[in-house]
């Protein structure tokens, strides 16, 4: 984290930098981190990648992360319209453009927090959608092919999201967490 501290502290216009350390925050930092450390740890995130965007609001990774950041936090905090707004951006910014696998992600992001939100027919047309430009990614079949979500927002207790089982060693039985049902171990981010 010093050097991509350097590398800010040497530019105010560096943008790469505070991606990654924002990055490291997310990805290394809060797996690790006691549970009330982890908001302080998002938020710093989340600060490091809005500067990003201020410097250039196209930065692809910058704004995906930022959603993702959004996505994973629980919902009653209240940040899933920021991430329907950040991936609905890259959607905007990405147009029609199937070029690159990873613009898959923000259909399949999108439409997961539709379900999420108990928004199965928003959700369906998202995935659709993706479907029709990335048409080799299984992902879109599993969801399309799924059983609609309950009405209600969720699919589990206190609309909670079943995510698709694992290999892991539980034996597949479901993990329930505030907001999220787990099957297998398996983690939203392997979506």
């Amino acid at each position: 984290t010093a050097a991509f501290r350097a590398r800010i502290q040497a530019s105010a216009t560096e943008v790469d930098a505070r991606v990654g350390l924002a990055q490291v925050r997310s990805r290394c930092d809060i797996p690790f981190a006691e549970m009330m450390e982890k908001l302080p740890l998002v938020d710093e995130a989340n600060t490091l990648l809005t500067e990003a965007l201020a410097i250039d609001s196209t930065h692809w990774e910058a704004r995906f992360s930022l959603a993702m950041n959004h996505f994973h936090t629980p919902a009653f905090l209240g940040r899933g319209a920021s991430a329907a707004h950040e991936l609905q951006t890259l959607l905007r910014q990405q147009g029609d453009h199937a070029e690159r696998p990873f613009y898959a992600l923000p259909y399949l992001y999108l439409g997961d927090l539709h379900r999420r939100e108990g928004r199965e027919a928003e959700a369906r047309a998202i995935w659709a959608q993706g479907a029709r430009l990335f048409p080799a990614d299984a992902r879109f079949t599993e969801r399309l092919s799924a059983a609609p979500a309950p009405a209600g927002g969720g699919g589990g207790p206190g609309g909670a999201v079943a995510v698709r089982p694992a290999a892991m060693g539980n034996g597949g039985r479901a993990i329930a967490l505030p907001g999220l049902v787990v099957d297998g171990g398996s983690r939203l981010d392997d979506a």
